[in-house]
């Protein structure tokens, strides 16, 4: 399971197509950082130009797309490189798709203690526990760990 949260502020004339955005980046996480498709969700806010920010100018005054891409992911399930080729490949991505990136767009892989979060009412850590024991989920949710 990962979310991601992507904001992005398209150039002039460029368009987004959602849900090819939102396969691809679910393929990256799934092949880079071993996350599961069928647990990964996928949110794209997509704001006006003029509402995205870099050295305090609005890159509405350029002729570049800028994003600001965030995943989290349970703390310790991914090392640093795996980390580090999910950022390459993740900008080199919103850049063939969308045309010139503003350099300053960021990636951030956010490490969440798995008793911080989770997902269909569970903790990922009491998920990685009923699957140890071979609990069933019962409480709040059918999905399958």
């Amino acid at each position: 399971m990962p979310i991601l949260n992507l904001t992005i502020a398209l150039a002039p004339g460029v368009s987004l197509d959602r849900r090819r955005l939102a396969t691809g980046l679910t393929g990256l996480g799934a092949d880079l950082l071993g996350k599961r498709p069928e647990a990964t969700a996928v949110v794209i806010n997509a704001v006006e130009p003029q509402d995205f920010f870099v050295a305090a100018r609005p890159v509405g005054e350029t002729a570049l797309t800028a994003f600001s891409l965030d995943i989290r992911v349970t703390e310790g399930t991914n090392t640093a490189g795996e980390m580090a080729d999910f950022i390459a490949a993740a900008f080199r991505f919103l850049e063939e798709e969308t045309g010139p990136i503003e350099p300053v767009s960021y990636v951030s892989v956010v490490q969440v203690p798995a008793v911080a979060w989770g997902y269909g009412g569970y903790s990922q850590a009491e998920r990685a526990k009923m699957k140890a024991t071979g609990a069933p989920l019962s409480r709040r949710s059918a999905v399958a760990l």
